[in-house]
């Protein structure tokens, strides 16, 4: 299977992939939305680590699932109760394309309205020094 994907990035946050508008979230946005259930997103709040397996169960964003972009599906039970639902993976930079904004074109298409991603990522996160999770092995 072979996915063509062409990104326009705008001034107003949003950006334009394939027909499809992705609203981004810079590190500012997404930090206030995850300290209160007032911020800028609605609650409940689902957020996606799109990574590889291996790199959540290293570190994740706390409180985030792992879905793996070919894995997402309409109606998926794991995002059923989410209001907004946050797409990450490793972040953006050296002209490379995010899986998160490809997971939240995909989002869209099922039908899924408030999906977000998280343009600065996992390698941001960590390099601000902020909490991460770590999966245990079963």
């Amino acid at each position: 299977m072979c996915l063509t994907v062409a990104i326009v990035v705008g001034c107003s946050g949003k950006i334009e992939v394939s027909g499809n508008n992705v609203t981004t979230l810079d590190n500012e946005k997404f930090v206030a939305a995850l300290a209160s259930e007032d911020g800028p997103l609605r609650h409940p709040l689902v957020i996606v680590d799109v990574r590889t397996e291996e790199a959540y169960k290293a570190g994740h964003i706390p409180g985030a699932i792992w879905i793996n972009v070919a894995d997402l599906k309409p109606r998926d039970g794991r995002l059923s109760d989410a209001r907004n639902i946050v797409v990450y993976g490793e972040g953006w930079g050296a002209g490379r394309l995010s899986y998160s904004v490809i997971a939240a074109k995909k989002l869209h298409t099922f039908g899924y309205k408030d999906v977000f991603a998280y343009r600065d990522g996992m390698t941001r996160w960590k390099a601000r020094g902020y909490k991460i999770e770590m999966t245990k092995e079963q």
